[in-house]
């Protein structure tokens, strides 16, 4: 028999030992055994680094590197940075795999050895419950042609009903081709403080030759309760210009009237956020007055005010989402942020 593919399977840790012991238990104990695993801890401030140190020296296909707080896209470009395997994997310390993640993968990447990117579904762990969902239908072959497609999918526009939990801009539950990523200079974007992921996955859709999903939920990705994702952001805007300033470039030169509908589309659900995460949040200090006041000038910006007179032919908003871009249009700014502390409230 002939030597087994290598594969590099990158884990970024901070801040997650209540979780890392179990994701690289789920990847050492992998059917398939040719792989290297890549711990970047990013200057965590809790017992990460002793549980991945005793790890690192239990396994020897274990590297393990420590950081100052960089940030994730730091630690998982160092991590492709000395990657040695064929193709390169990510998963996040607070995930883990189902035990045929690798061999499962694999199978396809010897299959089709010029494919550059092999993706597969999904489970989602919230509470300790998990339920099953996928990006596309089925097994499903891209080439050239479907680029714009898988950008589009990447930012969350789906063209088809599909079960789903996030969108297909993660890098988890994929793997890569190493020589593809470096051929094209792909790395994740050290300035961006979120959606890293987005333009990393575009920038990869833009220049891929050939693809293929296989619909098999391998991949355990799970929300924890105590995450910050979802707590008050006071600058939150700075990071939506941000992202839609990335995701203009990352974009710019595609003639797909699509695609230029779905960053707009993007652009709307950016400013829902910022309503929700700056202003909507029990934490927010400022008065209504000054919400309002805040509200209407981020709406006035360039790209938030295209984005809410834009008439959308592909994407079909729902009647929630039409009545929010009414409110903002009208400059009904108490309405919309009323919608948005109803719709999240839970929160």
């Amino acid at each position: 028999m002939g030597r087994e593919m290598l594969i590099s399977i990158i884990v970024p840790v901070y801040n997650v030992g209540k979780y890392v012991d179990r994701c690289i238990n789920s990847i050492v104990s992998q059917t398939y055994r040719d792989l290297e695993v890549i711990i970047v801890n990013d200057g965590s401030e809790d017992e990460s680094h002793k549980v991945c140190k005793k790890w690192s020296e239990i396994d020897h296909r274990i590297k393990y590197i420590y950081q100052e707080n960089k940030g994730v896209s730091v630690a998982r470009n160092n991590g492709i940075m000395v990657a040695s395997g064929e193709y390169i994997a990510f998963v996040d310390g607070d995930d883990y795999l189902d035990k045929t993640f690798l061999g499962d993968m694999v199978q396809f990447a010897e299959k089709y050895p010029d494919f550059d990117i092999i993706m597969c579904g999904y489970k989602f762990e919230e509470r300790g419950c998990l339920s099953e969902f996928g990006f596309f239908s089925g097994t499903t072959f891209f080439d050239t042609k479907d680029r714009n497609r898988l950008i589009c999918r990447s930012i969350g526009i789906y063209e088809e009903m599909v079960k789903r939990k996030t969108h297909l801009g993660v890098p988890w539950a994929k793997l890569y081709k190493t020589s593809f990523l470096r051929d094209n200079c792909i790395t994740f974007d050290a300035q961006m403080p979120r959606m890293q992921d987005l333009i990393f996955n575009i920038r990869c859709f833009r220049c891929f030759s050939k693809a293929i999903y296989f619909d098999k939920p391998l991949y355990i990705y799970v929300k924890r309760g105590d995450s910050t994702a979802n707590g008050y952001k006071e600058k939150y805007e700075d990071d939506a210009r941000q992202i839609i300033e990335k995701l203009t470039v990352a974009t710019n030169g595609i003639n797909d009237p699509y695609v230029y509908e779905a960053v707009n589309y993007k652009t709307v659900l950016l400013l829902i956020e910022c309503i929700r995460l700056q202003f909507a949040k029990k934490e927010c200090p400022l008065s209504w007055k000054e919400k309002k006041k805040g509200i209407e000038r981020i709406c006035s910006e360039d790209s938030f005010r295209n984005a809410i007179s834009y008439r959308y032919k592909y994407i079909k908003n729902s009647l929630v989402r039409n009545a929010f871009l009414f409110a903002l249009s009208k400059k009904l700014y108490f309405v919309a942020y009323i919608m948005v502390v109803m719709k999240y409230r839970r929160d």
